[in-house]
């Protein structure tokens, strides 16, 4: 946690950019990527947060604790998963590799963990084509950037309300944007503003619900929003660097 903005009481607390913090690989301002720039680059997603049990690992965790995200795949009794493959990831063995194999992580941290519910988190892989394979095959919940990541937890969120969506992705959006209680104007922006994400696309027939519509660059005050946000964020799991 920032000790220089822990000092100020929350009314007084100066407005800080994401951009304006520092923007090496696990700072802050890392995660403030801009479109058609920094945001070709790794990718946003919300999961669940579990106990993991260790059996599942004979080593644990391999950043030593005992809750992390859990992913939405699920083995079935044959531990054939239910995104389609045949071979749930030997290392973690809670979920599938999905194209970004453990060995070719660079950075894996929480970006908002919103503990017990889940963690807005960021993946990135040393490997850019792992991650371009990952947004092609795998993009139901992650995004380029926070501002398209918000927008697709809203569809989640109304699929749940609006249409009894009752699946995992979206049981856990609706409980993560409570959590989160982002501000009305704000919503009312990523709303109006941020194109059409997988849900919303998917539901309207769409047949490239998996391509991407380039996203405006978040205003000002969701960056206030989320710098605050961020910086009051507990850690939760992961590595923010790995230096290999």
């Amino acid at each position: 946690m920032n000790d220089e903005i822990e000092r100020f009481p929350v009314a007084e607390r100066p407005k800080i950019l994401l951009k304006d913090e520092p923007n090496h690989l696990g700072a802050v301002g890392y995660f403030a990527k801009t479109v058609n720039g920094t945001d070709q680059n790794g990718m946003f997603g919300f999961a669940s947060a579990q106990f993991i049990p260790l059996e599942w690992n004979e080593k644990g965790r391999c950043d030593g604790g005992v809750i992390g995200p859990m992913n939405f795949h699920t083995p079935d009794e044959e531990g054939n998963c239910s995104c389609g493959k045949l071979d749930p990831n030997p290392v973690y063995g809670i979920m599938c590799e999905n194209g970004v194999g453990f060995p070719s992580l660079r950075m894996s941290c929480p970006v908002i963990s919103l503990l017990p519910h889940g963690y807005i988190s960021y993946i990135e892989s040393h490997d850019k084509d792992a991650d371009d394979l990952f947004v092609v095959s795998h993009w139901n919940v992650e995004a380029r950037t926070l501002q398209e990541l918000l927008k697709l937890m809203f569809e989640w969120r109304d699929a749940r309300i609006l249409l009894g969506v009752d699946i995992a992705p979206a049981i856990t959006a609706d409980l993560l944007l409570t959590e989160l209680d982002v501000p009305a104007e704000l919503e009312e922006w990523i709303r109006s503003e941020v194109p059409d994400q997988f849900v919303v696309k998917y539901l309207s027939g769409s047949t490239d619900a998996r391509e991407r519509t380039t996203p405006p660059d978040m205003p000002d005050e969701l960056s206030y929003w989320l710098h605050d946000k961020i910086v009051d964020s507990p850690i939760g799991y992961g590595f923010p660097v790995s230096i290999t």
